[in-house]
Order: structure tokens, then sequence, then C-alpha cells
């Protein structure tokens, strides 16, 4: 039986769709892997209070910050199982938001590939977006 192409080449294919995709006004903020803090939560939480033609999403793969965003009612992209519908939200963002090195923001090789066509806005520490 012959391999699955697609399968085989997941990155790959996520990678180009993603780079042709048409972009929606979805902006997805990334944190550290294991908290919900530094300047792309103040930016998040602001775009989520505003409404500024986006649809902001928080993405993470942590279950307790899965769970506190989604207890608040607040839009939460879950890396996490089947990833079907997250990968279809990444490939379609417009933006991505880093507030560390993107490959420690998203530790799966899919995510990366799934947002290729996306631009990227990278914060550092010496210059904040909270008051």
């Amino acid at each position: 039986m012959a391999a699955n192409y697609y399968a085989d080449n997941l990155e790959l294919h996520l990678e180009r769709i993603s780079l042709r995709k048409g972009k929606s006004p979805i902006v997805v903020y990334f944190g550290r892997p294991n908290s919900f803090s530094d300047n792309s939560k103040y930016l998040y939480l602001d775009a989520c209070a505003n409404a500024y033609g986006i649809r902001p999403f928080w993405a993470t793969a942590n279950k307790p910050i899965i769970d506190l965003l989604e207890s608040s009612g607040l839009p939460v992209l879950p890396l996490t199982g089947q990833m079907d519908m997250a990968l279809q939200v990444l490939v379609k963002a417009a933006a991505v938001v880093f507030c560390v090195n993107p490959n420690e923001a998203m530790l799966d090789a899919r995510v990366r590939a799934a947002v290729a066509g996306a631009f990227k806005i990278q914060l550092w520490h010496g210059l904040f977006a909270n008051n």
C-alpha cells in the first residue's frame, strides 16, 4: 500500500495553503507555552474588548489557560488533540502576534507551517503595549 503523500508532507502542504489562501480579519496571539502573560496578552485583551474589526484568538496548548479563557468567554484556539479546526483558522489568519521567539511559542511544526502566509508581529520586552 502506498504511503499517503499528504500525510507524509503535511507541514509543506499547510505552508503552501497558508501562502496562497485569502486572509480573513483573524489575528492570533501567542504567548509563552505555559503562561497567559506578556505584551501579547495585553494586546489580545484589548482586541477582545474593542471593536477593531478583527477576530482575535489566543492560541495555546495549555489546558488550564484554555479553560480560563473559555470560562471568561474569551476566544481561544486550542492547539491540542485533533487540530483540524485550529489549523483551518491558522491558515486564514491575517496576522500572528508573538512576545517570545516564534519557535518557542509554536512548538508544533504544523502550527508554524499554517501561519506561513500571515503577517508576523514580533514584540519584545523593551517595547510595551500595556498602560
